[in-house]
């Protein structure tokens, strides 16, 4: 990183680029986190929230990007190609457990 930017980075911590161990930790505690979510959603019939990831420097937080069109559903898994764009959107929440 350049120093100029090292620079304007240093008072805010979230603007600081971690090392490989700090974002390799994230990416376990993000797993530990969706196999409890796993387990807890097996548990019950309930819906269980989904958990957030770890907060990272540098990306967004949110959700990540649903698919919506049936045309990408398709495009993704084979499975789906044959089938009209309904048929696909309801295979798709079935095989996801999402309907």
């Amino acid at each position: 990183m350049p120093e100029d930017e090292l620079s304007e980075r240093r008072g805010d911590p979230k603007l600081a680029s971690w090392s490989s161990s700090e974002t390799l930790l994230a990416v376990l505690i993000d797993e530990v986190r969706h196999l409890t979510w796993v387990y807890a959603q097996s548990q019950t019939k309930q819906k269980v929230p989904f958990p957030e990831p770890l907060e990272r420097p540098g990306v967004r937080s949110g959700r990540r990007k649903k698919m919506h069109s049936a045309a990408e559903l398709k495009m993704l898994d084979p499975r789906l190609r044959g089938l009209s764009d309904e048929e696909a959107i309801a295979k798709y929440k079935e095989l996801t457990g999402r309907g």
